[in-house]
């Protein structure tokens, strides 16, 4: 089943998601971390440079790495909310409004986030810094995919909130990436793996 991306209120964004029996889906029974008994997030960015080979990549590691209690938010002028179902139907569009992401993940209290983008935000850095500085508490893992990325904010956004910070110059890349990412044992450990 295909579902359309449909725009939403970002205060608003991403709906709780059950089990049919009611309980609260989680990442403990498939991920071996700290943190699994919460929420990750997958931020994609999906705005118009990441046509091509830059979105058939992030599909591709969307499919393979997608497990249950994993949500996403996919971002590009505007924000969306999607499922594992949703992936197929990511299009690029517009420009990079990294800071409602973020925020979307905040306001349901994600344990941990992972940001891929390969591109400049449509905010200030010192504003999506901010921001970040005020949610210590949630590690984001960074993903800069490209070589145009300003990978020193990227980087600097792990180190603030404990998060790992990854260079993937080659889109190929992307899927082994995000596997790492998601075995990782210990949060709140800054590192850098640059490919």
């Amino acid at each position: 089943m295909s579902y359309d991306l449909a725009m939403k209120d970002t205060s608003k964004l991403v709906k709780k998601q059950t089990l049919g029996n009611g309980k609260k889906l989680t990442l403990k029974s498939t991920l071996p971390q700290k943190h699994t008994s919460g929420k990750t997030y997958i931020l994609a960015d999906i705005s118009g440079s990441m046509s091509g080979d830059r979105l058939h990549e992030l599909k591709k590691a969307l499919h393979t790495i997608w497990r249950p209690g994993i949500h996403g938010i996919a971002f590009g002028s505007m924000v969306y909310d999607f499922t594992q179902e949703d992936i197929d139907s990511l299009r690029v569009t517009g420009t990079t409004n990294m800071l409602d992401a973020l925020l979307a993940g905040w306001d349901d209290a994600a344990s941990h986030m992972v940001l891929l983008t390969d591109g400049m935000p449509d905010q200030s850095e010192s504003t999506i810094l901010n921001e970040v500085g005020i949610h210590t508490d949630t590690p984001i893992d960074t993903i800069g995919i490209g070589h145009g990325c300003n990978n020193d904010f990227l980087q600097r956004i792990s180190e603030i909130t404990g998060g790992k910070f990854n260079s993937v110059n080659e889109p190929l890349m992307l899927t082994e990436v995000m596997e790492d990412l998601l075995r990782i044992t210990e949060v709140g450990t800054s590192g850098c793996i640059n490919l």
